[in-house]
């Protein structure tokens, strides 16, 4: 299902029970309910509330009931999302201009509720309940902030122009790592449970261990000649990438690397895809083009659906010849493990012969023992025609 808006698109965040919330150039904060089934296709506006300044970002509380917004002039303001009114304003939440926002867990410390960041490597983060919102802040990056996300071991990582990755303690307060500088501006984080991907200007994907953040794992092409701007898990080891630059959405397949090639398109080529997110329920997938001033649903199955599951003991069980998948597989690895078959036939092709020889030896002994028996024998009736003759002896005597 494609929807197209009236106003030109910023970002958007997606709730629980169908709820989307769009933010707009014009400063207006939309909320919608949508349903993309072929059969309904329903998309229904239920607010606006307008601003004075572009919404750059929005994010929603855990709760779902208060939505988070920052605006161009520096705003940063908490909307009801069942009315639609606007609950707080911070009229100079930064220095410079906010740049991206992120909802943290409820298990930070002093309840902090969000993080901001901004355009001179500030990051800031807030609890809206507090009389004095702002917590922590720091200022150990010196581009803009052009993402945030929360880490599985609850460290909020800062992707930053300057080339760097931040991690910062939250409950603590405190900055935990920094990694070294990459080889070009970072704009993206997907955090999963053992690695962080990162998308870069120059069109990589790097690769760092879960709370290793010093230098990378590994760097990765994403098909994309320059900017991925955004980056989606859709299952283990399976990623979803886009870019401002294009109107591709590009599927990885992450150790073994592979690029996999068009998992969806958004417009004609003179649109691209600013933003995707998979709806809570994990049943569509949704992109924003801001050139051609539209939304678009893709069933979530049919996108994963076109990329199978690789699996190790696949590989070992069919020899892959051309297949989708056959140069995701080391040639190396396979004819290691052609040796290792090899191997373990010869290791049992041995113990055969081992084993034969054995029972040649135990036969070999059998008829040792046979014949020892026969010899005993002889022994015996050259005893008794011994003692035969004694009597005759006696009698000759």
């Amino acid at each position: 299902m494609e929807i197209s808006l009236e106003r030109t698109p910023c970002c958007f965040a997606l709730g629980s029970s169908n709820i989307l919330a769009v933010g707009n150039m014009d400063g207006c904060l939309e909320l919608n309910t949508y349903d993309p089934d072929p059969e309904r296709q329903d998309f229904t506006e239920h607010w606006r509330f307008r601003t004075k300044s572009s919404i750059r970002a929005i994010t929603f509380s855990e709760d779902g009931s208060t939505i988070y917004g920052i605006g161009r002039n520096k705003s940063l303001c908490s909307y009801d999302t069942e009315t639609g009114k606007r609950t707080r304003c911070i009229v100079k939440s930064h220095e410079a201009r906010p740049t991206t926002i992120c909802l943290l867990p409820s298990t930070a410390r002093k309840n902090q509720q969000f993080a901001t960041g901004d355009e001179n490597g500030y990051v800031h983060t807030w609890d809206f309940r507090s009389e004095n919102p702002l917590i922590c802040q720091w200022s150990d990056q010196t581009g803009d902030i052009n993402a945030l996300a929360m880490d599985s071991n609850h460290n909020l990582l800062s992707a930053s122009a300057d080339n760097t990755l931040a991690a910062y303690e939250v409950r603590k307060c405190k900055l935990r790592l920094k990694s070294e500088e990459m080889g070009s501006e970072l704009l993206s984080i997907c955090a999963t449970e053992k690695f962080v991907y990162v998308g870069t200007q120059e069109g990589y994907v790097e690769i760092f261990k879960n709370g290793e953040y010093g230098n990378i794992l590994e760097r990765i092409e994403s098909g994309f000649d320059m900017n991925v701007s955004q980056i989606i898990e859709l299952r283990t080891g399976l990623l979803l990438t886009s870019s401002e630059t294009s109107n591709e959405i590009r599927a990885l397949n992450v150790m073994p690397n592979k690029k996999l090639g068009i998992a969806a398109k958004h417009g004609g080529a003179e649109s691209s895809v600013d933003q995707i997110g998979i709806t809570p329920d994990c049943s569509w997938l949704l992109s924003m083009d801001l050139f051609s001033k539209s939304l678009k649903f893709w069933p979530f199955e049919e996108i994963t659906a076109k990329f199978p599951i690789l699996r190790a003991d696949s590989i070992k069980k069919k020899k892959i010849n051309g297949g989708f998948f056959s140069d995701l597989v080391d040639e190396k690895y396979l004819k290691s493990l052609e040796k290792r078959k090899k191997r373990k036939d010869s290791d049992s092709d041995d113990d055969d012969k081992e084993d034969a020889e054995q029972d040649s030896e135990s036969d070999n002994d059998d008829s040792d023992d046979i014949n020892d028996e026969e010899m005993g024998s002889e022994s015996d009736v050259d005893d008794e025609e011994e003692d035969s003759e004694d009597p005759d002896d006696e009698m000759t005597d």
